[in-house]
């Protein structure tokens, strides 16, 4: 026999049971906290596996920074022709969109360090005061600290800096500032 509402009063108890009148009519049951935890972050960003304003590249196209503002359109920025930063922020067009969504591999992130990763960075910056970047060998494993003047300082264990990746170079300011 299947469960019956009392008294015949059915739409008083599916006010008070949501779930089980859902389930009884054949409804999947979504809980709350999943639904919550996905309300904030606009679809574009899922699909595109980025967060709200955060920056990213195109591999391929070294000229603009992209982002999803916090109104979920798709933006662009170039850098300004005096080299002093960026421009203004503007609306990407739709094919730019489509060629995200068909070719998310394309979309450089930067790195998100560890606070492990802050703490190696730090400790590279005061055992080699003239470190400014590490950079992952192009085509290879290996880390290297490069100083002010683009030389190699040092080789490091490889697996110090994970989110670096085959021929990425990233300076120390923005490991040290980039944890999370």
């Amino acid at each position: 026999m299947y469960n019956r509402c009392p008294n015949d009063f059915c739409s008083e108890w599916a006010v008070d049971h949501p779930h089980e009148a859902a389930r009884l009519m054949g409804y999947e049951v979504v809980e709350d906290e999943k639904e919550e935890a996905n309300m904030d972050k606009p679809r574009i960003c899922e699909v595109l596996g980025v967060e709200v304003d955060e920056e990213w590249t195109v591999s391929g196209n070294d000229i603009a920074i992209y982002r999803v503002s916090g109104g979920v359109a798709l933006e662009y920025a170039m850098p300004k022709y005096n080299g002093s930063g960026y421009g203004q922020w503007l609306p990407a067009g739709m094919p730019c969109l489509v060629d995200f969504i068909n070719h998310p591999d394309r979309i450089i992130r930067k790195p998100r360090f560890t606070q492990q990763e802050v703490e190696s960075a730090k400790i590279i910056s005061v055992l080699f005061p003239e470190a400014t970047h590490i950079e992952r060998l192009r085509g290879s494993n290996a880390l290297i600290i490069i100083g002010a003047d683009n030389g190699w300082i040092a080789n490091i264990e490889n697996s110090l800096f994970q989110e670096i990746k085959s021929g990425q170079s990233v300076t120390l300011d923005e490991i040290i500032g980039g944890a999370e």
